[in-house]
């Protein structure tokens, strides 16, 4: 099976997911290739170096002689080779739904014709607004068929282009059954309902993420990590609130909080006004290598008391929540999003029902309080549920059986 693959930027450090997915494509023996407009080479994930799919930058800038070229007879040539679909989707779809950008309306051609000379089974696009419409384009024009997943970034408060973008492709993808169910309720179509599928992609690779130690030894000390974007979805402020009662009754905590994001020096100055800055360790950026390993194995619960944003945006199945489990950390979420698809409440991880600081205080305090025991048996749990429902072979599969009923 021949696939092309669609992406605004590639490779994203913290887009490890779209890495692995394709990684583990690429060892099922599918033939790829990526197309993407933005390259971010200075920060990449350990796993893009075994990537060995070609790639295609999609121009960005248009202007150039060579390029106006290009795209001038690339015009006219589907113009002639498929009029209709060229004026539906070059003219009217673009003035009709407004969000399309004028540089991807003026360069679609040239990446269909790209397009073209490789001939793929299927166009496999992860949603961005641009990137979807060139996918969409050159899958029109070409008459190949279209799959689209779609991330959280959109999918709470631009309800009416996730109806287009539904429409338009063959068949689309949700990362839990929470983003599926919420999406038919807005569609209120049986028709376009049929196209929605739920793989919780890439999965987790449980060999690279398994305890490296025996974890619940009798500790003294609250081990904590949480890893995530420095946004407001995290939740973090509510976590550094929460360890700094924790510090006022007694206990004594480490928090490692790992990764970066626009609301970092607002979290420091939180921590340091709260006087954490022994408690609370910021590491920055992490990639997906035995560093990362290391500072969740010399953890022993795994926090992330993710909100609502004010724009909507949430956490749907947090990818690190599932790595967590895998260690077999002892894993706190919100219950948010599709995390209750993952945690069973008190049996394999802990549900935050909300997240002021009192509260989230609180649960640490009664997990860290249980039995070496009851920890273990957790653990174990956890793992065996992400094992199950979530290793990486077994999500590609689902992913690969899904293509070979849309395939040309």
């Amino acid at each position: 099976m021949k696939i092309a693959f669609f992406l605004s930027n590639y490779p994203v450090f913290s887009e490890t997911f779209i890495t692995n997915e394709i990684f583990w494509l690429q060892k099922s023996k599918i033939e790829g290739k990526i197309w993407y407009e933005i390259s971010e080479n200075k920060e990449k994930q350990p796993n893009s170096k075994n990537i060995k799919f070609s790639t295609k930058k999609i121009p960005y800038k248009i202007l150039s002689k060579k390029n106006i070229t290009l795209i001038i007879k690339a015009h006219f040539y589907w113009i002639k080779k498929n009029p209709i679909e060229y004026f539906k989707y070059i003219f009217i779809f673009p003035i009709k739904i407004k969000w399309i950008n004028i540089r991807s309306i003026i360069k679609a051609p040239l990446v269909a014709n790209q397009l073209k000379k490789y001939n793929p089974d299927l166009i496999y696009n992860h949603d961005s607004d641009n990137a979807y419409y060139l996918a969409l384009l050159c899958s029109k024009l070409n008459n190949i068929p279209l799959i689209t997943i779609f991330h959280t970034y959109h999918l709470f408060h631009r309800v009416k282009k996730i109806k287009t973008k539904i429409k338009e492709s063959d068949a689309v993808i949700f990362q839990s059954e929470y983003s599926k169910k919420y999406v038919e309720k807005q569609l209120k179509n049986s028709i376009l309902n049929k196209k929605l599928h739920v793989i919780s992609s890439a999965g987790i690779d449980t060999n690279f993420f398994k305890k490296k130690k025996d974890l619940f030894q009798k500790e003294k000390i609250i081990k904590l990590i949480t890893i995530g974007r420095l946004e407001e979805t995290k939740g973090f402020n509510f976590l550094i609130q929460a360890i700094s009662i924790l510090k006022k009754q007694n206990f004594k905590v480490k928090c490692k909080i790992v990764g970066d994001g626009s609301q970092k020096k607002k979290l420091i100055n939180l921590r340091n006004s709260f006087n954490l800055i022994k408690e609370i360790n910021f590491l920055g950026k992490v990639p997906h290598n035995q560093k990362l390993i290391k500072y969740l194995s010399e953890a022993e619960i795994f926090i992330l008391p993710s909100v609502i944003s004010q724009t909507g945006d949430r956490d749907m199945q947090p990818n690190v929540v599932k790595e967590a489990m895998s260690m077999e950390l002892l894993t706190i979420a919100s219950r948010l999003g599709g995390i209750n698809e993952v945690i069973s409440n008190k049996k394999n991880g802990f549900l935050l029902e909300n997240t002021s600081p009192e509260y989230i205080a609180n649960k640490i305090k009664k997990v860290w309080l249980l039995s070496s025991k009851e920890k273990i048996n957790i653990g174990t749990k956890a793992r065996k549920t992400i094992i199950n429902k979530f290793e990486s072979q077994k999500i590609n599969q689902q992913l690969i059986s899904l293509f070979s009923k849309y395939e040309k």
